[in-house]
């Protein structure tokens, strides 16, 4: 399968394109901005469409490459496979919905059904992801690893097995979750058999508080008992007194009702002279009252019109310059009407007058661009070089940002070298060492020893072979001493070299961000800005001098033509202003120069309106003044007869009336008061037998005091007594559950011991499978590591594989550590190798094409060389397509393939 051609309408920053490609290898050449993971994504999208997530927070794929001019999104690609060429045409929307596909067989140029739009899947039998983890090599992303679309296509075989591999991640994953859904110990997500075990170990230490609860109810059901009857005495007694103080109060309170009553009579007697003396002059007749009311209501009613109207005349100060601007008589409405019509007619004049020439607006921006484009006025091709200047400024620093982390990293990891080699048991093992050799001697002298005292021949030997192996084990002891040391001082070695060319490549990267940001910061310094970045800031500059460059056609366009004629409408104002320049004079408006003079009529027609009502509201005032001050009088010579204390007129006329109501109470009220007290006066007695109301409510309230305080009591005795009981019951409901609770635990364990022992059993299952191809994988991997990393690579003392994933691993004296310990360069390095393992794997018998984004960034120029030559050679047996950034990266013999 290989590519031939694409041509891109629309996608990102690429737009109108046409690519040929070539069998083998195809380099291409191009800065950074110009879209070269753009035209990746391009070709992955033609094969699978574009991905659409709803609802996220950050820019998806779909949104991040649509045309930044808002125009066509998509194109089309051919290639072929098999015997047959065909095109694939798609174009893009918003949703997958929106998206258009068609393939059409080159052949019979007519459409074709043999592949749908999921074409992808069915021309490399492996899903999206897959796909990106094998022949699609984004930037900075050569990492693979293993997805279940390549097991299953890897494993090749029946149907069955392959829904079977696919189904694999899934079936353990779903296993995985319920179990930690049993075992989870979290805070905040506790799982289900922690919480049941926490559920049985609550409920049991209630049932454990059984046996002291039911002690404890007894108790206080006998306390309850006795102050009850205690209580019962006590109401006995209270109801005694209550029947003495009832008769006491019988007695008492017709004594006082008769007291009462005669207080009441002195003090209506002293309130009915007051009102007495407040009408020595005569009580006024209900007709006088109903009079003087009218009439104060009439009043108010000519006061509030009298002051409606003063506030309706002009000030003193206003009428004065009305009758200056009107001294002889006042326009008429036919007159306004005129001068109304004269002036639309002005109006209309200047308005067909400025429609061939700029407006105001057009002409103060027009000056403001001139001045800020004063220094230079720049071509868009000035502004073009500079946008590329910006975008490489972008990137350098990202990159000086990016060496700068990596030389840190390398440093850290050269510290954590050195004190892993001061905190190794080297010491340690030295000692140990010695100790099982000084052992052996000890042991050998001791046998020889006993032979020298006639123990045998045996002994002699045995002694002698201790003797030897005490040196045999501290002769390897000191051998693997200096062999963990030289293998330290290579790993140092290296990593130095890995720090220092990193060092390099960072002070490059500074020099040319430092040029980019000093021809930028040269020429945005020529222009004016506020603070905001230098794509901004270019952003402004390109807008302004499109409006510079379309204002000044404009004003070569209105200078050819202003040149109409003006002489009607002079003639027009000479007419107007010669009627209207009086006025114009009292008001001090300009007319000649301001064109005023509609804001004239305006106010000339104001005035006139506010003298004549002025004129009429001054005969109205006078009327009304005279009227006001004769209903003033007669109400206050009404008023005059009474002591008053109120400061209204309305409010005195209102206390009079109610005066008079309450003389009139009060005089029937102490008549009926001296008749009733005349005649209860012989029947009162003085009550003095026994004790007083007082003393006896004294003594129930002590009474009642005692009552309610053992009721308090036994209320909380009550309460006591009925909260055991309650817990009790709680206590005895506990225990079943935990009994209950208990059973559901052996179920629970059964079930986790269950999901557990299924889950190893896919795993083992699962690692048995793919062993199947890991031996091939690892074979293949391993020819391209010596073809990329050449003597270097086959004489580091370590080894490289892959896990089960496709993980890079390293093998250091036959200890596995993680790829995090190699330097950026060679993990790439054994990436490459493990992708292209990969793909030879995946696809043995149909190669298709590889696309690689600028995958060598992070290799020095040793192994960047020997990468090229590897994709040279792999090259003959399928289609490369290679972009990259830096002359350094592009292979001698292909250059750029133009568009």
């Amino acid at each position: 399968m290989r590519l031939i051609s694409c041509y891109i309408a629309g996608f990102g920053t690429i737009r109108d394109r046409n690519f040929i490609f070539k069998p083998g290898l195809n380099a291409i050449l191009e800065e950074n901005g110009w879209g070269k993971t753009t035209f990746c994504v391009f070709l992955k999208a033609m094969f699978y469409g574009m991905e659409y997530s709803r609802g996220t927070k950050t820019l998806h794929e779909r949104q991040r490459y649509e045309p930044w001019d808002g125009g066509s999104y998509g194109g089309s690609l051919v290639f072929a496979t098999g015997e047959k060429e065909y095109r694939i045409e798609r174009s893009f929307g918003h949703t997958d919905k929106s998206d258009r596909f068609s393939l059409i067989d080159l052949s019979t140029n007519q459409q074709s059904s043999d592949f749908s739009d999921q074409i992808g899947e069915e021309l490399f039998s492996v899903d999206r992801e897959s796909f990106e983890k094998s022949i699609f090599v984004p930037q900075n992303a050569l990492d693979t690893g293993i997805t279940d679309s390549m097991n299953a296509h890897m494993g090749r075989g029946s149907r069955v097995n392959r829904d079977d591999v696919t189904h694999f991640e899934e079936a353990i994953a779903s296993i995985e979750n319920q179990i930690r859904d049993y075992n989870r110990n979290s805070k905040t997500n506790t799982g289900r058999l922690r919480l049941l075990q926490q559920k049985i170990s609550l409920k049991q230490e209630l049932a454990d508080r059984i046996p002291a609860t039911q002690e404890a109810a007894r108790a206080a059901e006998e306390r309850l008992l006795e102050k009850k009857s205690q209580l019962h005495q006590l109401e006995e007694q209270k109801k005694a007194l209550n029947d003495r103080v009832t008769e006491q109060v019988k007695r008492e309170q017709a004594l006082g009702a008769f007291r009462q009553k005669r207080q009441q009579l002195a003090e209506s007697e002293k309130e009915l002279e007051k009102y007495q003396i407040f009408f020595a002059k005569g009580i006024p007749s209900p007709e006088a009252m109903e009079e003087v009311t009218d009439a104060d209501h009439q009043l108010a009613v000519r006061e509030k019109e009298l002051e409606e109207l003063r506030a309706k005349v002009p000030k003193e100060a206003y009428v004065t310059d009305l009758m200056k601007l009107f001294p002889e008589e006042i326009p008429t409405p036919g007159q306004f009407a005129a001068w109304s019509r004269e002036a639309a007619h002005l109006k209309d004049l200047r308005i067909q007058q400025s429609y061939a020439v700029m407006s105001e607006e057009d002409r103060d921006q027009l000056a403001e661009l001139r001045e800020y484009f004063s220094v230079k006025n720049p071509s868009r091709e000035e502004l073009d070089l500079i946008s590329s200047e910006i975008n490489n400024l972008a990137s350098c620093t990202g990159r000086v940002s990016e060496l700068t982390k990596q030389s840190e990293e390398l440093e850290r990891s050269r510290e954590e070298k050195i004190a892993d080699r001061h905190s190794e048991s080297g010491f340690g093992l030295s000692l140990v060492t010695g100790l099982i050799a000084l052992v052996l001697v000890l042991g050998g002298g001791a046998f020889l020893t006993l032979y020298a005292s006639g123990g045998g021949f045996i002994r002699q030997i045995l002694g002698l072979v201790f003797v030897g192996a005490a040196v045999v084990v501290a002769v390897g002891g000191f051998s693997g001493q200096r062999r963990r040391q030289s293998a330290y001082q290579q790993v140092l070695s290296d990593l130095d070299q890995e720090i220092e060319q990193a060092r390099e490549e960072r002070q490059e990267a500074v020099k040319r961000r430092d040029a980019s940001r000093k021809i930028c910061i040269d020429f945005l310094s020529l222009f004016p800005e506020d603070e905001q970045s230098m794509q901004q800031h270019l952003t402004e500059i390109r807008i302004k001098k499109e409006n510079f460059d379309r204002l000044t056609a404009a004003e070569a366009r209105a200078i050819d033509n202003s040149a109409g004629a003006v002489e009607e409408l002079a003639n027009a104002s000479m007419r107007l202003y010669t009627q209207l320049q009086p006025y114009a004079d009292s008001y001090e408006m300009d007319l000649y120069h301001e064109f005023n003079e509609e804001a004239l009529l305006q106010r000339l027609q104001e005035d006139a309106q506010a003298y004549r009502d002025y004129v009429t509201a001054r005969g109205q005032v006078e009327n009304l003044e005279e009227q006001v001050m004769g209903w003033r009088k007669a109400i206050g010579d009404f008023l005059a007869d009474y002591p008053l204390t109120e400061k209204s007129r309305h409010e005195r006329i209102a206390q009079i009336r109610r005066n008079m109501d309450r003389l009139a109470d009060l005089t029937g009220r102490v008549e009926e008061l001296r008749k009733e007290v005349s005649e209860e006066e012989g029947e009162m007695i003085q009550v003095s037998e026994g004790q007083s109301v007082e003393e006896l409510q004294r003594e129930q309230a002590l009474l009642d005091a005692s009552v309610v305080e053992l009721t308090q009591v036994i209320s909380d005795l009550k309460d006591d007594w009925t909260n055991l009981l309650e817990e009790l019951q709680d206590y005895e409901e506990a225990g079943d559950e935990a009994r209950d609770l208990r059973e559901q635990e052996t179920v629970m364990l059964d079930n986790v011991r269950i999901l557990e022992l299924t889950r190893d059993y896919l795993n083992r299952a699962r690692e048995s499978y793919l062993a199947r191809y890991m031996g091939p994988l690892q074979d293949n991997m391993q020819g391209y590591l010596e073809i990329l990393g050449g003597r270097a690579m086959a004489e580091r003392p370590e080894r490289f594989t892959l896990d089960i994933d496709l993980n890079p691993k390293l093998i250091y004296k036959e200890q596995q550590k993680r790829g995090e310990f190699l330097s950026a360069g060679y993990h790439d390095l054994i990436a490459l190798a493990a992708r292209f393992a990969l793909v030879d794997t995946i696809f043995s018998k149909d190669q298709p094409m590889v696309i690689l984004d600028d995958p060598f960034n992070n290799l020095d120029q040793d192994k960047v060389k020997r990468a090229l030559a590897f994709l040279g050679q792999i090259a003959g047996r399928r289609q490369l397509v290679y972009l990259t950034c830096h002359p350094s990266r592009m292979p001698a013999e292909n250059g750029t393939v133009p568009f």
